[in-house]
C-alpha cells in the first residue's frame, strides 16, 4: 500500500461522516493574487476515485481542465485537510447537473486548525442577483470565510447567484456567491438562506479570514 493511500485510510471516514464538509478548488493564476478558489462538495470518494460537483459561477459552471492537477482542500467542522486531485472526465448525472472525477496523486494531509470556522456575526450588508438590478439590504446571522447566513426582506432562491457588498471592520468586500437553500421565513418577517461564496481570489480569502479572526478576538476581550 502507499503513502497516499495509507493517508486515505488515515482521513477518510472522519472526513465522509461531516455532513456539513465542503471542498475548495484553487486555480493558480500567475501570481498568488491571482489565483481562484472555486467551492463545491463530495459526491463519491472510493480509494483514490473522487468525484466533486462542479462548481457554479453566476449560473455557469466552471470548467477546470481535464489532465490538470489542482490543489484540493477539504473543509470540515474541526480542521482541513489538503491534497491535489488530477481531474479526468467532466460528467453530467440524470438530473442534469455536471461534476468533476479525478485522482487523488499526493498524501491527504491533515491541518490542526480549521480555517474555515463560522462565527454568529450580524451585520448589514447590499446584495443583489440575476434577478433584479438594483442592490437590496441585508443581514449576516453568521459568516465564514466559505460563506454567510443571511436574512433580507426579500426571498432568495436555491441556486440563485448573489452578488454582495459588505463592510467588515472598516474593510470592504466585494463578494460572489450562490444560494445553497432557502430556510422560508422566520416570525421576525424576514427570509433566511445560506449563501457559499466562489470565485474568491486568495488574497480576498486571506483578508477575510484575518477580519473574522478578528472579531472572534473583540468578542472573547469583551466577555
Amino acid at each position: 500500500m502507499n503513502d497516499i493511500q495509507k493517508s486515505i485510510n488515515r482521513h477518510y471516514t472522519t472526513i465522509m461522516k461531516d455532513m456539513n464538509s465542503s471542498v475548495r478548488i484553487i486555480v493558480e493564476g500567475r501570481t498568488e493574487d491571482e489565483d481562484k478558489t472555486y467551492i463545491s462538495r463530495i459526491i463519491d470518494w472510493e480509494n483514490n476515485q473522487i468525484s466533486f460537483h462542479a462548481p457554479l459561477v453566476l449560473g455557469e459552471y466552471v470548467r477546470l481542465s481535464r489532465t490538470t492537477t489542482y490543489p484540493f482542500v477539504i473543509v470540515t467542522q474541526s480542521c482541513i485537510y489538503t491534497t491535489s486531485v488530477k481531474i479526468n472526465e467532466f460528467l453530467k448525472n440524470g438530473q442534469g447537473h455536471y461534476y468533476y472525477r479525478g485522482v487523488i496523486n499526493s498524501a491527504v494531509q491533515r491541518n490542526q486548525q480549521r480555517k474555515y470556522f463560522r462565527l454568529d456575526w450580524i451585520n448589514p450588508f447590499k446584495y443583489k442577483t440575476q434577478d433584479f438590478d438594483e442592490y437590496r439590504d441585508a443581514n449576516t446571522i453568521d459568516i465564514s470565510v466559505g460563506g454567510i447566513l443571511m436574512a433580507s426582506k426579500r426571498e432568495v432562491y436555491k441556486d440563485d447567484s448573489i452578488n454582495i457588498h459588505i463592510t467588515l471592520l472598516d474593510e470592504d468586500f466585494v463578494l460572489n456567491g450562490v444560494v445553497l437553500e432557502s430556510l422560508g421565513k422566520r416570525q421576525t418577517g424576514l427570509y433566511v438562506a445560506r449563501v457559499q461564496f466562489h470565485d474568491m481570489s486568495r488574497k480576498t480569502e486571506n483578508r477575510l479570514s484575518q477580519v473574522i479572526m478578528r472579531r472572534q478576538r473583540n468578542l472573547l476581550k469583551s466577555n
